[in-house]
């Protein structure tokens, strides 16, 4: 339109037109903006996907969107003829700006003198136009109307209490006590790796259980319930080497104290065969130490130490070769003289076992650590979900107990119970046919006469535990508290279960 006769004159009309389309393109990128939040918002409200500052911040790109549709429609390319027949509609110029761009175009042929008469009518005209009257500065009502609907509804969608903040705020705490717990199996890991008395295969199975676990931890979309059994099956895994580790400590302290050791200790070396044959290896090995730092042994008192110790490698020998072994050269050291070298071997030999016993506390500490990262992720839930553990109120004392049956957990009844069932002062008895099975042809409300001793009684139930422990794959801390409550609750003399 450079070289259009009209195009000054139009451009304050050309203005209006597009602050009214800024305006209105304003009002409806609003609009847009205040749909999209309102969609989210109702998303939010049925999906457990952002809190309500998480969707705040989703939001606030969506303040661009009046500025956006402001610029569109103020800016966005017409064809010439279109924006002139909206500016005659909107002034009533009845065609005059349409008709002289046509004969301007050539689509419309006529003389120069008619020409040129029309192009100064439609000047005229044009003066005296108000392009603000023509394009006043408001919003239609329909526009009011549906931003104002809008707009209350987002604020209501985001204002009201919204189900899902329940479950995020339940899904972070979790997250955090997995996140704490994962960094303490890190360290575990560590502490795994420095363990030297398990074998390489131990180390690796270990390793990679833990591996497991934390890989399990720190994955979102693991549910606390897969978190739990990852860590338990961890638990179980060092509860199983620990145990055999344990095992294998008894076998070989039971085998030293029935070694048949008939070698006569004299006065300097009995401390030293006493600490070896009752398993006291800290004290072996500082009797080892003194006799090696002292006066020589004399060459009696050798060959006694010697024969000794060949008696208590070959009891051992089954049970522990490679102590055995060590027995072995520290007498083997002692019979050709070298007294010191035996004594240092010992001492190692001894040493060694201290280490094994450490090792094996230390796996216990491990065990220990998987058993209170379980409970931390189950005490996260349950604050999360605001749950309380129940309590029982005991008849006696009036005071609630809380009992737990955590694994690991201390007898859950404890021996109170045993002390109850003894201050009664008489015997136990339950009905007859809650033994047997067989139905009592009683009336509703009534009470069979037919009793049966506690002491019988007890024997079923504890048998049926047994099965139960036997069947199901409960973790060691909790097998060991189910013992416990049946021994605290035997009969005098009526045994426990084993």
């Amino acid at each position: 339109m450079k070289d259009f006769p009209l195009t000054a004159a139009l451009r304050p009309l050309q203005s209006a037109v597009r602050r009214y389309d800024a305006v209105q393109g304003a009002a409806w990128g609003t609009a847009v903006g205040l749909g999209i939040a309102l969609a989210l918002a109702l998303v939010a409200r049925q999906f457990p996907l952002w809190t309500r500052l998480t969707l705040l911040g989703r939001l606030s790109p969506l303040l661009m969107c009046p500025l956006g549709g402001a610029l569109w429609a103020a800016l966005r390319p017409q064809p010439v003829a279109r924006r002139l027949k909206r500016m005659e509609r909107a002034t009533g110029l009845a065609e005059r700006l349409s008709t002289a761009w046509e004969l301007h175009t050539g689509q419309i042929t006529a003389s120069a003198a008619l020409q040129k008469a029309q192009q100064d009518e439609a000047l005229e005209k044009l003066q005296s136009v108000d392009g603000q009257k023509a394009f006043p500065l408001r919003l239609s009502k329909a526009a009011w109307l549906l931003n104002g609907a809008l707009l209350l509804s987002v604020i209501a969608a985001l204002a009201l209490p919204n189900p899902q903040e329940r479950i995020l705020a339940e899904r972070a705490a979790l997250q955090a006590a997995a996140a704490a717990t994962a960094e303490e199996i890190t360290a575990q890991i560590e502490k795994v790796r420095n363990l030297e008395s398990l074998s390489p295969a131990e180390r690796e199975a270990l390793i990679e259980k833990l591996e497991t676990v934390r890989q399990t931890l720190l994955d979102p979309e693991a549910s606390n319930e897969d978190q739990q059994g990852a860590l338990l099956e961890a638990e179980e895994q060092f509860a199983a080497i620990q145990q055999a580790q344990a095992t294998a400590a008894q076998q070989l302290q039971e085998a030293l104290r029935t070694a048949g050791v008939d070698a006569p200790a004299t006065e300097r070396t009995q401390a030293l065969t006493q600490a070896l044959q009752e398993g006291d290896f800290a004290k072996a090995e500082a009797e080892a130490r003194r006799l090696n730092a002292d006066e020589a042994l004399a060459p009696e008192e050798a060959q006694n130490l010697s024969a000794a110790l060949r008696q208590m490698a070959e009891a051992t020998e089954d049970v522990d070769a490679t102590f055995s072994e060590s027995l072995n050269t520290a007498a083997q050291h002692l019979e050709t003289g070298e007294t010191s070298a035996g004594l240092e071997a010992l001492a190692e030999s001894s040493q060694q076992q201290e280490a094994a016993a450490a090792a094996q506390e230390e796996l216990g500490s491990l065990q220990a650590g998987l058993q209170s990262g379980r409970e931390e992720l189950a005490a996260a839930r349950a604050a999360a979900s605001q749950t309380s553990v129940p309590q029982i109120s005991g008849q006696g004392g009036g005071a609630a107990q809380q009992h737990s049956e955590d694994a690991g957990s201390a007898a859950p009844y404890g021996p109170e119970a045993h002390e109850r069932l003894q201050e009664t002062g008489s015997e136990i008895s339950l009905p007859r046919d809650l033994i047997s099975g067989d139905t009592p042809a009683v009336g509703p409300g009534e009470e069979t006469q037919a009793r049966v001793p506690y002491r019988e009684v007890y024997a079923i139930y504890a048998k049926d535990a047994e099965a139960t422990l036997a069947r199901e794959p409960l973790p060691p801390g909790l097998r060991s508290a189910i013992h416990a409550y049946f021994s605290n609750l035997a009969p005098e003399g009526g045994g426990a279960t084993e």
